[in-house]
């Protein structure tokens, strides 16, 4: 079927919005990549007498930061969640987040620390 002078004028159009859609619309922001990260020596333990606490850091992953960052991050929240029982709300100058296991439950809290641009997520294991 040959071109008509309509459907040639129809193809540039449509072209022609193409181009300045693709001009206009902001490109997606790229987010960096997730990493993992390696957890290994991430273990601390304090003991009461005779009872002994333990907590280790597993499944440590990071977005926007290193992971030395992360380790950093991981390892402080872990040796203070030993120390006091609880998940500090902050650590070098990330927003922690944790959510903790039930009642009964096996003690492992999952945490995720954000700053801006950065997200570095991790379990631990254990706890006082």
């Amino acid at each position: 079927m040959p071109a008509t002078a309509s459907s040639r004028t129809l193809v540039a159009v449509g072209t022609a919005c193409v181009a300045i859609a693709a001009s206009v619309l902001p490109a997606e922001a790229s987010k960096p990549a997730t990493k993992t990260c390696s957890s290994k020596g991430l273990y601390y333990s304090s003991s009461d007498g005779s009872a002994t606490y333990s907590v280790k850091v597993t499944k440590l992953r990071s977005r926007g930061s290193t992971c030395k960052t992360a380790r950093k991050v991981a390892g402080d929240v872990a040796r203070r969640d030993l120390k006091n029982g609880s998940v500090p709300s902050r650590s070098m100058g990330f927003t922690i987040r944790a959510v903790r296991p039930c009642a009964g439950c096996p003690p492992v809290t999952d945490v995720v620390a954000t700053q801006k641009g950065k997200r570095v997520t991790f379990t631990l294991i254990g706890g006082a």
